[in-house]
């Protein structure tokens, strides 16, 4: 959605449609004199404060700007980003399945009053079983505080055998929420793909206007340099003049006004495909509007098959039910195989002796082993118990969320598919009016030619032309855009 908004706010040809008929000019002028000031202050920061020339300016077709931006966008690359971190965290929980090898050692100093040999915590590199004999049995009558050395050394591995469907529910969980991920993915890159696609047809039809601008200039000057003329001769009064020098230079703000509007439509192409200096839009492979649009049954059920929006909550929910599995599984036993190969010595003297062991307790050359199987089970735990409860709660809310997901969808595919016919209903009528203006302009030509009609005749019959021809671009673009968003709310297809 942001990405949609970005773009209507530098798209003054899509506001301009959107506007009634009563602001839609002051909208234009707006619109087009923002773009003016914008052109000027990019000329002014080029060197020696020229222009960029037309050439200067990047083209794609509409197929060349959104493979761009779907390789380059930096919103896209970030969501690709999250999906790939999605997909290791998804691969995590199966590693515990590997054996988990650790090793340690130690050197300690410590008084010993109880042991042959004292060793630390290794933090669960290295299961130690306490194997040292012990040295008294009671309270000694005499307390030593003298320190002894003890040294450890061991290397340790346990394999988990069986666990009872915990690792499996892990896994589920994490695949669900990878898959949502990706679901993510692709509605930001349909958000993208209409930018793209809006902005596109926005400079398409900011040439057209430009080119509508032009040829009414170029009309303006003819009549002008008529006109003038036959003031000169004496056959036409000195209003004709006037009246036609101020037609001419309306028609030429008009013209600037247009480059300016094309040259905004260029800076929000650029930006929506994801670069940051303007881009024009040439024609391509694109289609050039269909006439009649698929039903709105046949919409709404593509929707419900391709729609992001739909996929992303439905994945919300089996990922809701994966986490209440696993919130269940916690509560499950485990079974462990442990091994455990190991050395080590105490400095401290055996009991019922005063000899310390060869090397006072520096050499750990005293070897064990054990190995064992353990099941460990917290089969009472309040935590987690009301973690299950919660878990499953939340698959409640996302059910109510994809519920309404739908909904929205339903309204949004409606919504699209009323413009998109109105538009292209109303595409025919801005032709047959287009027709009709030409007709009339040039009955008022002739008029003018043969001396009956006035420059004021003339000018109105101009002014009905370019409005009618500037209001079929627009249109166009509608239609144009209308598909795109019918296209964007099924899903991209």
């Amino acid at each position: 959605m942001g990405l949609r908004l970005g773009a209507q706010r530098h798209d003054g040809v899509s506001m301009i449609f959107k506007a009634s008929p009563v602001r839609r000019g002051w909208l234009m002028c707006t619109f087009l004199l923002i773009g003016l000031n914008t052109r000027q202050a990019h000329a002014q920061q080029q060197p020696g404060g020229q222009k960029d020339p037309v050439g200067a300016i990047d083209s794609m077709t509409l197929d060349q700007a959104l493979a761009f931006a779907r390789d380059h966008h930096p919103r896209l690359k970030t969501e690709a980003a999250r999906v790939a971190v999605a997909e290791e965290q998804a691969r995590e929980p199966a590693q515990g399945w590997l054996p988990r090898i650790g090793a340690t050692v130690q050197v300690v100093g410590s008084s010993n009053n109880n042991s042959a040999t004292n060793w630390l915590g290794s933090r669960g590199a290295v299961e130690f079983p306490r194997i040292a004999g012990t040295g008294f049995l009671q309270a000694p009558s005499e307390v030593d505080w003298k320190p002894y050395l003890s040294t450890a050394v061991g290397l340790s591995a346990e394999q988990r055998l069986f666990d009872f469907g915990r690792i499996a529910a892990e896994t589920a969980a994490a695949d669900a929420l990878s898959e949502a991920q990706r679901a993510k993915k692709d509605e930001r890159e349909l958000s993208v793909d209409l930018s793209v696609r809006e902005t596109y047809y926005a400079t398409r039809a900011a040439h057209s206007v430009l080119e509508v601008a032009r040829q009414a200039a170029h009309r303006a000057t003819l009549h002008h340099d008529e006109a003038h003329a036959r003031v000169a001769q004496g056959v036409r009064p000195r209003i004709e003049d006037v009246r036609a020098e101020a037609d001419l230079a309306r028609f030429e703000v008009g013209v600037l006004r247009a480059e300016a509007g094309l040259y905004s439509a260029e800076i929000a192409f650029g930006e929506a495909v994801g670069r940051s200096t303007p881009l024009d839009a040439i024609a391509g492979s694109e289609p050039a509007g269909v006439a009649v649009l698929p039903s709105l049954d046949a919409e709404l059920a593509l929707a419900a098959e391709h729609d992001p929006f739909i996929r992303e909550a439905r994945l919300r929910v089996q990922a809701a039910q994966a986490r209440a599995h696993l919130a269940e599984a916690q509560l499950r036993p485990d079974l462990w195989a442990v091994a455990t190969v190991m050395g080590s010595a105490g400095g401290a003297p055996k009991e019922n002796s005063k000899t310390q062991t060869w090397g006072a307790g520096a050499v750990p050359w005293v070897p064990d082993y054990f190995a064992g199987a353990v099941l460990a089970w917290r089969f009472f735990d309040p935590v987690a118990s009301a973690r299950a409860k919660s878990a499953e709660q939340e698959t409640h809310v996302s059910a109510a969320e994809l519920e309404g997901t739908e909904e929205e969808s339903l309204i949004r595919v409606q919504q699209a598919w009323v413009r998109a016919d109105v538009s292209i209903k109303a595409l025919r009528g801005l032709e047959r009016s287009v027709a009709a203006a030409h007709a009339n302009y040039e009955q008022a030509e002739v008029r003018f030619e043969s001396g009956l009609g006035t420059s004021v005749e003339l000018a109105d019959a101009e002014a009905l032309r370019t409005s009618a021809e500037v209001e079929l671009a627009l249109g166009r673009f509608e239609v144009a855009r209308a598909q795109a968003q019918l296209i964007n709310v099924v899903g991209g297809s």
